[in-house]
This record gives structure tokens, C-alpha cells and sequence, in this order.
């Protein structure tokens, strides 16, 4: 499970998949992590597709703000349920200089897929 932008999805996967066939199986030097830069006061929006399948994914991030009913990315409480099995925006905004981790929260009781 990884994030990768959607045009690069298809060369990751063919990479991938030739590197592990080889013996030993190499990682794929397309697998880095995925970065996103902005300056202060930008207005993010990100167009999240999940192409997982049998399971709801987000994109939940710290330190940047957003209206916690659409796009918190993570599911809890009451709050609408701001994950996806297909496709979700979610709109940030960058209102001070900083490195801030994204993750997977669309089920932070388990990482287990069901």
C-alpha cells in the first residue's frame, strides 16, 4: 500500500513487478516517497483516488488546517466519514512554513485488511 500520483501509477507497477522477478528480487527505484510542496497561504486540494480493493483509504494529515467534517481523512467519532473506496477532495491549507507527515487513517483502530 503506497501513494503514488496517478500517472505514474502504471510504470511503478511494471517496474515493480520486473525487479521482483529477478533473483534476488530488487526493489524499484520508482518507489520513493511521495512529496508535496507548497508555499505559505496556498490553498491545497487534493484529488485522492483509492485503487485499493475490499477496503476505504484517505489521505489524513498533521499540522496544516482543514475542516475537520471533509477533509480530516480520518475516521472518527461522529464526524462525517471523510475515507473513500473510490474517490474524495480533500482541501488544505498551508498557513505556516513546515514538514508535515500524511498518512492512511481510514481505520486507525487496525492496519489489518479485511
Amino acid at each position: 500500500m503506497m501513494y503514488a500520483l496517478r500517472e505514474d501509477v502504471s510504470a511503478i507497477k511494471e517496474d515493480a513487478e520486473r525487479n521482483y522477478r529477478l533473483s534476488p528480487p530488487q526493489p524499484s527505484p520508482l518507489v520513493v516517497p511521495l512529496v508535496l510542496r507548497c508555499h505559505v497561504g496556498d490553498v491545497i486540494r487534493v484529488n485522492f483516488h483509492n485503487s485499493l480493493s475490499n477496503t476505504r483509504a484517505s489521505i489524513h494529515i498533521q499540522g496544516v488546517n482543514y475542516d475537520v467534517l471533509d477533509s480530516d481523512g480520518a475516521s472518527v467519532g461522529y464526524n462525517p466519514d471523510p475515507t473513500t473506496d473510490n474517490s474524495i477532495t480533500y482541501t488544505w491549507y498551508a498557513d505556516r512554513e513546515g514538514t508535515y507527515l500524511f498518512s492512511d487513517l481510514a481505520d486507525p483502530r487496525s492496519g489489518e485488511f479485511t
